[in-house]
């Protein structure tokens, strides 16, 4: 998509080579996709902030997205504040990861940016699976054994600030 966008947004130079134009575009889609990256990234780094109740720096550019995602959780019976962020694991079955939010509860949230969130914004099987697989390695099989944790695929729009939660039923899991 980002490579399509500066295909139509780029005007191609007069005296440019249909070369040297797809390489600008590409040039430019790679900067323009790395940007985007690093603005999730910045809201996770946040989040994760926000959570430990030390927002700073660059995170404050995020608060509202913060507070917002906050008072979404709670609706859900998620206390954001009371959970750990960014917590590792590493599985008896030989797989590991980095778990954006979890509750001692039996609770796994995976956050994810996108610069607008639409209708047609939901999860992808991969997130499902990622739940799945951290979820049961987190809680299954290190002993606190939460046969039916929670887990949830929660959205942030960076550029809207809106915020979109998807709790995954068990029997998907």
């Amino acid at each position: 998509r980002q490579l399509l966008e500066a295909a139509l947004t780029l005007p191609q130079l007069v005296g440019e080579s249909l070369d040297e134009y797809a390489t600008r575009v590409i040039e430019d889609s790679k900067a323009q996709t790395l940007k985007a990256m690093e603005r999730g990234v910045e809201c996770h780094t946040a989040i994760e902030e926000y959570i430990s109740g030390v927002l700073m720096g660059t995170s404050l550019l995020y608060k509202e997205h913060c507070e917002k995602v906050e008072l979404v959780l709670n609706q859900y019976g998620i206390p954001l504040r009371s959970g750990k962020p960014e917590r590792s694991f590493a599985s008896e079955l030989g797989y590991g990861g980095k778990i954006d939010y979890s509750h001692d509860s039996g609770t796994i949230v995976d956050f994810k940016t996108k610069a607008f969130l639409d209708k047609k914004t939901k999860p992808y099987d991969e997130h499902l699976m990622q739940c799945a697989a951290y979820g049961y390695g987190l809680f299954v099989i290190r002993g606190a054994f939460y046969p039916r944790f929670r887990a949830f695929n929660v959205f942030v729009g960076i550029d809207d600030c809106e915020v979109r939660v998807f709790e995954h039923d068990w029997r998907d899991l």
